[in-house]
Formats: C-alpha cells, structure tokens, sequence
C-alpha cells in the first residue's frame, strides 16, 4: 500500500501526529509518505517514521502547487490521510490520485474526501489516533515522547551555542514566552515570567535561556543579564537537543513547549485562553498552570472582556509551584 499523509503547519500539530505515523507504519506492505513544510523536513526525519518526505511552501503560488501535484500524481498512492482540514490539503489529496482519502468530517472541504472521521475540539494528538483507528490501526503509543532523536552532532551544536551566550555545564531552564501575531492572546505577563526568572536563578541555582523566533526585548532587559538570548538562533533539530539537554522549560501554549515535553525535559505549559484538556503537554513531567475561569478556556484570538484576566491574574507564585514540583519529579 501506498500512503501519504498530509500534515498541518504548527510544530505542535506535527508533533501530535508522530503516534498516529507510528500506527500507520503497522500495516501490511506499508510506503509511508509525508507532506510538511519545507522547515519540518529535517526534524521528521530524526523519528525515521516516514518513508519519504515531500516538502511545501508555506505560501506557494499556482506554480508552485502545481508542481508539487505533479510529483504526487506520479508516485501513485492509494490512500490519502488529512491530518490537516485546509483547502489546499484536500485539493492535494485528490490531485495525487490516491482513491482512498481519509480526512476529518466538520470541514469546509470534507466533501473531498471519501471518508470522513468526525473531529472533536481543536486539533490535537487524540483527533489524530482517531483518523488512523479508522483506517484499522491500533496505536502503540498515546503521546509523542521518544519519537524525535538529537545525533549527538545535535547536541554538539547545541553545547555551542550554550556556551556563546556563557552557559558551560551549568544546568539551565529554557523560557519561552511568546506566541505568533495571530496568537498574542496566549501570552502570559512580562512581570510574572520575570519573577520565575529570579526564582530559578536566585533559589534554583539555575541559568535561565530564552529561546523562540523573536527576542522579548523587555524581559531581556527587565531581568538585567540573567537571562541568555538564543531565539532565532537554532534549527529545529539543534532547538530540539537543546530541550532536551534543559532541566526545565516553562512557557506559554506553544509548539515549542510541546516540544520539550517531547524530548522528555521537565515542562511547565501556561494556558489561558487555549485548552490544557485537549493540547496540554504530554507526559508524567509535564505541569499545567492555569486559572479556573468561567470564560476560560475560550479559545479565541481575543478577549471579549478586553481583560485577559485568565493570564493577567496568574501570578508568579502559582507557576513557581509548578516547576519546583515538576522539577522535583
């Protein structure tokens, strides 16, 4: 059989998909291709569960998607899976002429599909299994730790960059505290990640390195020299051995947070408007910080009370209990 599986174009959403690969791996006779975004290519590789790997543009013109049919439609498949719900994805499905597509139900274009799975919240990992239960596969594994593999050149380069920015073999926390444009509202306060900052390295004796695409100037600045800059700094495989070479993470509802619940590193997710429920990090290390709102989780882009109050009232204290116990653990 052969298969190609179409992903979404978070971090976080390839990274839930890593099982539901796993699980379609166990099928007879099985070629197992995946198509991503260009920047992911190198990071699936590492897990080794895909045959092939077809990368796209994240803006691709007609030219563009053109030729990618092209390359699809000559491979021949026979079964198509949409892990994402786009357009695009689902014209790509039918255009590579696999017979067989298999995507979720609640979608604008799920009448291109020929089978339909119904999805249930947001994407997440559970959506994901529940698409390749369909096709008959039963799942090895209910969360993506152990799938993604830093070479020891991974750790080599990321050692590198940890001692540019003065960090040797002292142990450190990783922070990540910002969200895309389309996603600020998931950001938590300057002032409380600047309390868990001192805490880490005043009573946890921990450096502390902020990694994610753009530096958080102020923070940067507010924590005077404590914190070491490296975002936009690493690949995603160098980002990866980094987490996993941390002896802690705390951050905000992100790709990168799941991420280091992926490698295994000790995880504190702060959540506010997204649902812990559905896309909280996975694995017996991972803490969740939140606050039991009756408007939270909303899972907006903004805040119809204008006060954000699900993550303007968490306090620095409640995420500095979080990390000693995931820490502890």
């Amino acid at each position: 059989m052969k298969l190609i599986a179409f992903h979404m174009s978070t971090l976080g959403d390839l990274l839930f998909s890593l099982p539901a690969l796993e699980a379609l791996r166990t099928l007879p006779d099985v070629h197992l291709t995946s198509v991503v975004p260009a920047h992911y290519v190198e990071l699936l590789a590492t897990t080794r569960l895909a045959d092939s790997i077809v990368p796209r543009a994240m803006q691709g013109g007609w030219k563009e998607a053109t030729s990618l049919f092209g390359r699809l439609r000559n491979a021949h498949y026979d079964t198509a899976v949409c892990f994402s719900q786009s357009r695009g994805t689902a014209i790509q499905a039918v255009g590579c002429g696999a017979t067989r597509r298999v995507g979720f139900a609640n979608s604008r274009w799920a009448l291109l599909l020929t089978e339909r799975v119904r999805r249930e919240g947001p994407p997440s990992l559970a959506n994901d299994l529940r698409l390749v239960e369909h096709l008959g596969c039963t799942p090895r594994q209910r969360d993506y730790l152990g799938f993604i593999q830093s070479t020891s050149q991974h750790k080599d380069q990321a050692g590198m960059l940890l001692r540019k920015v003065g960090i040797a073999e002292a142990p450190f926390a990783v922070i990540a505290t910002g969200a895309s444009a389309k996603r600020s509202l998931k950001e938590w306060t300057l002032e409380g990640f600047a309390e868990v900052i001192r805490h880490l390295t005043e009573d946890r004796g921990l450096r502390c390195v902020t990694v994610g695409t753009e530096p958080p100037t102020e923070l940067l600045e507010r924590s005077q020299g404590v914190l070491a800059d490296l975002c936009g700094q690493t690949s995603l495989v160098q980002l990866a051995a980094l987490l996993q070479l941390a002896a802690l993470f705390v951050g905000i509802d992100s790709g990168v947070m799941h991420l280091a619940a992926a490698m295994g590193t000790p995880v504190v997710g702060i959540f506010g408007p997204t649902s812990p429920v559905h896309t909280g990090p996975l694995g017996e290390r991972s803490r969740v910080v939140r606050r039991e709102l009756l408007c939270s989780p909303c899972m907006s882009s903004w805040c119809r009370i204008r006060t954000r109050e699900c993550l303007e009232q968490l306090a620095g204290a409640e995420v500095i209990a979080a990390l000693n116990d995931a820490h502890r653990n």
